[in-house]
C-alpha cells in the first residue's frame, strides 16, 4: 500500500504532502479549511490504513468549519492545542469512518454533533483514542452531543468535556463499547434521556470529575455493563427519576470514590447519588449532601428475574437527605432479589432518614458495622487511632495538591477536590497517608478535618 500512494512530494491543492518509508504512508500540515478539506479527501481517496499512525493530520492554528468534514481512512490528528470551531448553524465537525487517534485537538460550537468514530477494523479493540483533547459547548440531535463512537473501544485521557448536549444519551459522549477514562473531566453537560455527561457500554475510570451534569436518569453517567471507578468525584449532578450521579445496569467495583451534592430530583427520585442494578461492592467511597425520595445516597436493586447482591466496605454517608419514611441506602423491590452485605466499618453521619432499610422497611445488616454519629474515637489532632478514618478537604479555595511524598517539594501527583470525603491510612507528621490505585500518596494535614 505503502508505494501505491504518492512517492516522493507531491502538492495537493496547495497543501504539501509527502510519503515517507516505514509506518507513516502520509502528513498533512493544515491551517485554514479548505487546506483540511483537501487533507481529508486525500486520507479517504488512499487504500483503507491498517492503524490511525500511517496518516498524519496536523493543526497549526484554529480553524472554522462551515460543514463536517469525512475522513473515509483511519488518522492521526494532532491538535497542538487548535481548535476545530463550528460555523454551521447545524452540521457536526469531523467523522472519521476509521480509527482515531487524536491529540491536543479542541472541538467547539458544533450544531450537529462534534465528531463521530466509525472505528472499521477495530476488532473489538480501540477506535478512538483522545489524549488532551476538549470538547466545550457542542449539540447532537441524537446521541452524543460532542462524541459518538459507533463500533469498538474508545480511550479517553487527560480530556475535558464542558457545556455539551445531547437531544437523546450522552450530553458529552456516547461510546457503543468499553471505555477507558484516566484524568477527565465532565462538567455542565446534560442529556434529554440519559447520561448527563456520558453513556457507554462499559466503563473503567480512574481520578475522574463530573460536576453539574444531568438528564433524566443518569445525571453524569450510564453504563449497560461493568464498571471499575477509583477515585472518582461526583458533585452537583442531577436526575430527575432515578442516580443523580449514575445509573449502572452492570456489576460494579467503585473504590474510593466521592459523591458530593448530588441529586434525584423528581416526586419519586431514587439514588440520590447512585442507582445500581447489577451488584457489587463500593470500597471506601464517600457520600456527602446527596438527596433523594428514597435511596439519598443509594438506591439498590435487581434486574427482572435477578439475584443481586451488594457489598459495602468501610463507606462514610454524610447529610443525605431522604423522604419521610426512607432511608440513606434503600433496597429495591419488585424486580429481582436483593442482598447488602455489611463489612468494615460504616459511619452514618447526620442524614435525614433511616440509615439502611430493605424492601419491608427492615434494617440490613451484615458482619461489618454501621455506626451512628458519635461512634468513631477521635483524638484531638487527627482523628482515630493512628489517625486513621475519613476527612473532609477543608483548603478554604481550590483543590488539595497529591504528592508522591511527605514534602511539599515532592512531585505532584493528583488532587482531591475542596469539600469532598477521602479515607486516609495514617500520617506521618504533619503529611496524611492515602492510598490512589496501587500507590501510595500524601495530603498535607492542615487542610483535612476528622469526620
Amino acid at each position: 500500500m505503502k508505494g501505491k500512494f504518492l512517492f516522493g512530494l507531491c502538492l495537493f491543492g496547495g497543501l504539501l504532502a509527502f510519503c515517507a518509508q516505514g509506518a507513516l504512508a502520509a502528513s498533512y500540515s493544515v491551517s485554514n479549511f479548505a487546506e483540511l478539506e483537501a487533507a481529508a479527501e486525500a486520507i479517504g481517496m488512499a487504500e483503507r490504513a491498517e492503524g490511525p499512525e500511517e496518516f498524519l493530520l496536523v493543526l497549526q492554528d484554529d480553524i472554522e468549519c462551515f460543514y463536517q468534514l469525512t475522513i473515509r481512512n483511519s488518522v492521526t490528528i494532532q491538535g497542538g492545542g487548535h481548535r476545530l470551531v463550528g460555523k454551521s448553524a447545524q452540521e457536526g465537525l469531523l467523522y472519521v469512518e476509521g480509527r482515531l487517534l487524536a491529540e491536543g485537538l479542541w472541538f467547539e460550537g458544533a450544531r450537529g454533533g462534534a465528531l463521530q468514530v466509525d472505528g472499521f477494523g477495530a476488532e473489538g479493540g480501540l477506535s478512538a483514542e483522545l489524549i488532551d483533547c476538549g470538547f466545550t459547548g457542542n449539540q447532537r440531535g441524537g446521541a452524543g452531543g460532542a462524541l459518538l463512537v459507533t463500533a469498538g473501544g474508545t480511550r479517553l485521557t487527560n480530556c475535558r468535556f464542558e457545556g455539551n448536549e445531547s437531544g437523546s444519551m450522552g450530553g458529552a459522549a456516547a461510546l457503543s463499547g468499553a471505555a477507558e477514562l484516566e484524568r477527565c473531566d465532565f462538567a455542565g453537560n446534560r442529556a434529554i434521556e440519559a447520561g448527563g455527561a456520558l453513556v457507554c457500554g462499559a466503563l473503567t475510570l480512574r481520578d475522574c470529575g463530573f460536576e453539574g451534569n444531568s438528564a433524566e436518569q443518569g445525571g453524569a453517567v450510564a453504563v449497560s455493563g461493568s464498571i471499575f471507578a477509583e477515585n472518582g468525584v461526583f458533585t452537583g449532578n442531577t436526575a430527575q427519576s432515578g442516580g443523580g450521579a449514575a445509573l449502572f445496569y452492570g456489576p460494579v467495583s467503585l473504590e474510593r470514590c466521592s459523591f458530593i451534592a448530588n441529586h434525584a430530583l423528581g416526586e419519586n427520585g431514587r439514588g440520590g447519588a447512585l442507582a445500581l442494578l447489577g451488584g457489587g461492592a463500593l470500597k471506601a467511597c464517600g457520600f456527602t449532601g446527596n438527596g433523594a425520595q428514597s435511596g439519598a445516597a443509594l438506591w439498590l436493586n435487581a434486574l427482572p428475574g435477578g439475584s443481586t447482591e451488594y457489598a459495602l466496605l468501610s463507606g462514610l454517608f454524610e447529610g443525605n437527605s431522604a423522604g419521610e419514611g426512607e432511608a440513606v441506602v434503600a433496597l429495591g423491590e419488585g424486580a429481582g432479589q436483593v442482598s447488602l452485605r455489611v463489612e468494615g466499618e460504616n459511619r452514618f453521619a447526620q442524614n435525614q432518614g433511616a440509615m439502611i432499610l430493605g424492601p419491608a422497611n427492615q434494617p440490613v445488616e451484615g458482619g461489618g458495622s454501621l455506626v451512628e454519629e458519635g461512634g468513631i474515637p477521635f483524638s484531638a489532632e487527627h482523628g482515630g487511632a493512628n489517625g486513621e478514618g475519613w476527612y473532609l478537604v477543608e483548603t478554604g479555595g481550590g483543590s488539595l495538591n497529591l504528592r508522591a511524598r511527605p514534602s511539599a517539594e515532592s512531585a505532584h501527583c493528583g488532587k482531591l477536590a475542596r469539600g469532598g470525603t477521602v479515607y486516609v491510612l495514617g500520617f506521618e507528621g504533619n503529611w496524611a497517608k492515602i492510598q490512589k490505585g496501587d500507590q501510595i500518596v500524601y495530603a498535607y494535614g492542615a487542610y483535612l478535618k476528622a469526620r
